[in-house]
């Protein structure tokens, strides 16, 4: 075997690098280097001239994003990835929502005041983070009334029971709440049933009252407005901390008392007893209209006929 040796300089023992033409490099079968390496070239071509180019995976890239569309579920981001939007997140808490309302709300965003509003129960409209406060609460049954909603304060209404509930009474069932609407159909009202619920606007509950006297059923309902009942029972009831109650639930409550009975009264607010009345000395009937001021007079004389009193504190 030839040995392989280093050629240096004779004078100075550097090392010598003799220059080789590639025309002079010949293979075992006489082709030169030039030649032998075009040859691999070529091969190497051919076999990949099947596969495709990086322009035509750009271009067809390209094209096929053009073809693309997305739904309200999903999305195209500033960074060209697909994701989930808002709407496809919030679809499963719709369809509970849904199902947990019954005809007592839905999701609705056609009919919403806005946007942001979407969601409608006990006849309010609730952002999405309203309604999630509603969901996590606990739903009324006939063993879970007494102080169920005692306090809470991060809601503004309550999901109604869906399942059939014979008259039930609850005992502090709302109490200090912060709910605007209760529906409570079924629910016969209990000591401090809805003492302090002071954002408290409309009520549906069995009845106002009880046939037992109990205190402080209504105690610091300031904003009350609408009460509305199946029955009021011949048992004295207060609603004297509440001003602004309807013209419709004072009708309600002579209406839905028997025609004839033991006598019982009612005490009211100043303003509403002066509606009551005809007192035009206090500023909430002096803005009466007159025909609402005369339907409020009829109330009280047909409460007179059923031997029905109002009176103020």
């Amino acid at each position: 075997m030839a040995q392989i040796t280093t050629l240096t300089d004779r004078q100075s023992g550097a090392p010598l690098y003799p220059v080789t033409s590639t025309k002079a490099v010949f293979s075992g079968a006489g082709e030169d280097l030039d030649a032998l390496l075009a040859g691999q070239k070529q091969d190497l071509q051919n076999s990949l001239r099947d596969y495709a180019q990086k322009t035509d995976l750009t271009d067809g890239l390209a094209k096929k994003q053009d073809t693309l569309s997305t739904s309200e579920d999903l999305q195209i981001t500033d960074g060209n990835q697909l994701s989930l939007t808002a709407m496809a997140k919030m679809r499963l808490f719709i369809d509970m929502w849904n199902e947990a309302c019954g005809t007592y709300g839905k999701y609705d965003p056609a009919n919403a005041p806005d946007p942001d509003h979407p969601f409608y129960l006990n006849t309010l409209w609730l952002t999405y983070e309203e309604a999630v406060a509603v969901m996590i609460l606990p739903v009324m049954n006939p063993s879970n009334l007494n102080r169920l909603y005692h306090d809470v304060k991060t809601a503004r209404t309550h999901m109604p029971t869906l399942s059939y509930m014979s008259v039930s009474a609850g005992v502090g069932t709302f109490i200090g709440s912060s709910f605007e609407v209760i529906e409570a159909g079924s629910i016969s009202v209990g000591r401090d049933m809805f003492n302090n619920c002071n954002n408290l606007r409309r009520v549906s509950i069995y009845a106002p009252n009880n046939n037992t006297l109990i205190p402080d059923i209504w105690s610091g309902c300031a904003k009350l407005e609408n009460v509305e009942f199946s029955v009021v029972y011949r048992t004295s009831f207060s609603l004297s901390d509440s001003p602004l109650l309807s013209l419709p639930t004072a009708q309600r409550i002579v209406s839905k008392t028997s025609a004839s009975g033991t006598a019982f009264t009612i005490t009211v607010h100043q303003n509403v007893y002066a509606k009551l009345t005809g007192d035009t000395t206090n500023e909430a009937a002096a803005a009466l209209m007159p025909e609402e001021s005369a339907q409020w007079q009829q109330v009280l004389l047909d409460a007179v006929a059923k031997n029905i009193s109002f009176a103020t504190v």
